[in-house]
């Protein structure tokens, strides 16, 4: 199971990366394009050009190129999810071969009620699948924490290791708003709404992000939400962090 797991960790470091480069070598061209169409350098100012093109690049110009970043925003955080739950099943495949009284003991067979077995072939696969299928159909929160109490990266197993504790609840808190403004960019248009807010953990009034020039801005309901290169770096960095604690425990 360990070789397992870490493959899979080996494998989002590898596809966070090469999303945020993929993300910068997209913007810079579109950038160049975008400047080379609606400028003219000796009439603009070369100077003024390569703010211009500096800005598109990281998503701060009117242009619409922002979506470079909120794709890349949206592609970190469905490898995040697929992520999760993969480690999910390899830890309940585990357990079933293994193990099976840490079913219980870990809390999985709350995901086992009223599921039927009478037409599946196989018992112990078909457990994994409803248990699996159980998880990933859950809210992120739910998904999350189910997996820090498996791996006993929670308030009760960290309870004399407080500075860890609090670093593990920071991570964790920044990712709950990155799902949340993902969520908002993906099935509201972009525009905050009250339940965005509420998911986001940041108590409920506001988002607040990173712009491209480094300052926050906290965006409230009804306001479109814009993902700049930095929140996407913050993405990928919390989520690096995140996974160096399951590292530790598998």
């Amino acid at each position: 199971m360990k070789q397992r797991c870490k493959a899979l960790i080996t494998e989002l470091t590898k596809a966070s990366k090469t999303l945020i480069e993929g993300a910068k070598s997209d913007a810079k061209r579109a950038a160049s394009d975008y400047v080379e169409k609606e400028f003219e350098t000796a009439s603009t100012g070369t100077s003024k050009v390569k703010k211009i093109k500096l800005e598109v690049e990281i998503g701060s110009h009117g242009t619409g190129l922002q979506m470079f970043w909120s794709q890349t925003h949206g592609c970190l955080i469905s490898e995040w999810h697929s992520f999760l739950t993969r480690v999910f099943e390899e830890l309940v495949d585990y357990y079933l071969k293994n193990n099976k009284n840490e079913i219980v003991a870990k809390g999985l067979d709350i995901y086992l009620k009223d599921a039927d077995f009478s037409t599946l072939p196989r018992l112990r696969n078909s457990i994994s699948e409803v248990l699996v299928e159980k998880y990933a159909s859950k809210k992120y929160p739910d998904r999350i924490n189910r997996l820090k109490n498996i791996l006993e990266i929670n308030s009760t197993a960290l309870e004399h290791e407080p500075g860890k504790l609090k670093e593990i609840d920071k991570l964790t808190a920044i990712l709950q708003k990155h799902v949340a403004v993902r969520n908002c960019l993906e099935h509201a248009d972009s525009k905050v709404r009250i339940r965005d807010l509420n998911a986001a953990g940041c108590g409920g009034k506001e988002i607040p992000l990173i712009n491209a020039d480094g300052t926050e801005h906290k965006f409230v309901e009804g306001e479109v939400i814009v993902v700049s290169d930095k929140d996407v770096v913050e993405l990928k960095k919390t989520i690096l962090k995140f996974i160096n604690y399951f590292e530790v425990k598998l």
